[in-house]
């Protein structure tokens, strides 16, 4: 291995990366660096946690199973004239300003990660076919807002609120009205605050212009 006093946090993955394709080493870039205790070149004290590392083993070996030809095969299978169950769309169609969906298969337990095997079982009650976009925003805790959802759009809303906040404030325009009217208070309150400034700003011109044709004395002796 390379001395850990003179390796580098950019060569250290490249090497990383190497013997992992050569099939060397079998440790991940994030257990090596922990082991290795090297840090990135821009940092001074850098600090690893455990969930930090262990999101990044994961994130790694999901990489590496979405490039395996068994899941290829298995998203192609089960999304086959399929629609994403959250907003409706089919492989290729555009929802609002959004790219052409591409449907994936959502896992709903956490379960289903615990190793390839279970990874690839599909049931109806732990998994759904999805769109990449839903599929990641099910991970936010945000779903389909049903309010809205129809064939050209589909707005997200958090997974306990019963719509999106553009359909609530559609159902509520009272609030709206709230909101415009504390905002043209705060706009109105800012202006005056400025015109008040501006006025004693003048005035002080003013008397200072004044103070200095008297040299600066009043006719009572006093300073404006």
């Amino acid at each position: 291995m390379t001395d850990k006093k003179t390796v580098t946090y950019e060569s250290a993955k490249l090497f990383v990366d190497k013997e992992r394709e050569s099939g060397v080493v079998k440790e991940t870039f994030s257990d090596y660096i922990s082991r290795k205790k090297i840090l990135p070149n821009n940092s001074i004290h850098h600090v690893t946690s455990p969930g930090a590392i262990r999101t990044a083993n994961h994130r790694e070996r999901l990489k590496k199973w979405w490039k395996s030809k068994q899941w290829k095969e298995y998203v192609r299978v089960h999304t086959t004239n399929q629609t994403c169950k959250e907003c409706g769309c089919a492989s290729g169609q555009v929802k609002g300003d959004r790219k052409p969906a591409t449907l994936t298969i959502n896992h709903l337990y956490r379960e289903l990660y615990n190793t390839f095997e279970d990874y690839l079982k599909f049931a109806a009650d732990k998994t759904e076919v999805t769109c990449t976009t839903c599929n990641w925003m099910f991970e936010k805790g945000m779903n389909v807002c049903p309010v809205c959802k129809d064939e050209k759009t589909a707005k997200y809303k958090h997974w306990n609120q019963p719509m999106c906040n553009t359909c609530f404030k559609k159902a509520h325009p009272e609030i709206q009205e709230a909101i415009d009217k504390k905002k043209a208070d705060a706009k109105a309150l800012k202006k005056k605050l400025m015109d008040d400034q501006k006025a004693r700003v003048k005035e002080y011109k003013l008397s200072h212009k004044k103070a200095v044709k008297n040299n600066g004395v009043l006719g009572n002796g006093g300073w404006t």
